[in-house]
């Protein structure tokens, strides 16, 4: 089935991402074949997701975006056809979390970026990736983002290249109890760690 965004993917994205940069994946082979997960990648730019989604490949991929961007109406619209759902990055509310979490359950991919903001600098990780995927029962994928944190026109000529590493998947402990928040807490951590051992490959 021929979707908005599968058109928007191939026709509009990914022929503008050839003429402004070069993609070069690593570790491809760590995304699963089947069922949902979670890609959770750290976050430089207003450019990542889209060379995210290109270095997945996928028509499954959803994207989380904050609210203020589906203003107005109309653009809301479109973004939804594009697999992306908002998210109040202030105050997250369950909502996101259901939206993110039946998706998983239907097969799709979910890209998440725990850092929050957009930095160049590392940042911590927030828990809502290894929330998400453990409420979902499904793996998380560690990915880093290494490139341009905007399109310039000098890109045109230059074509820099983005760099994007996919390292091992972490499955989540799904079992409840006291300890759950230690768990998630840890898996987190885990996260954390290889998204910046990736930095050296």
């Amino acid at each position: 089935m021929t979707t908005t965004f599968h058109l928007m993917r191939r026709y509009v994205v990914r022929p503008i991402a050839a003429l402004v940069g070069r993609l070069d994946v690593t570790g491809r082979t760590n995304l699963p074949d089947q069922g949902g997960y979670v890609v959770a990648c750290n976050h430089m730019g207003w450019v990542d997701p889209l060379w995210l989604g290109l270095a997945v490949d996928s028509d499954r991929v959803h994207y989380m975006a904050k609210r203020e961007l589906f203003s107005p109406a109309p653009l809301g619209v479109l973004m939804r056809q594009c697999h992306v759902f908002p998210v109040d990055r202030q105050r997250p509310g369950p909502d996101t979390i259901k939206t993110a979490v039946r998706l998983l359950g239907a097969g799709q991919v979910v890209l998440v970026f725990p850092g929050g903001t957009r930095t160049a600098e590392a940042a911590s990780f927030k828990r809502g990736a290894a929330t998400i995927a453990a409420m979902a029962g499904v793996p998380v994928v560690p990915a880093q983002y290494s490139g341009p944190t905007t399109i310039k026109p000098a890109h045109l000529l230059k074509r820099p290249t983005v760099r994007i590493a996919f390292g091992a998947p972490i499955l989540p402990d799904r079992r409840s109890g006291d300890d759950t928040r230690a768990r998630i807490q840890a898996v987190t951590d885990r996260l954390e760690q290889s998204v910046a051992e990736l930095a050296g490959v």
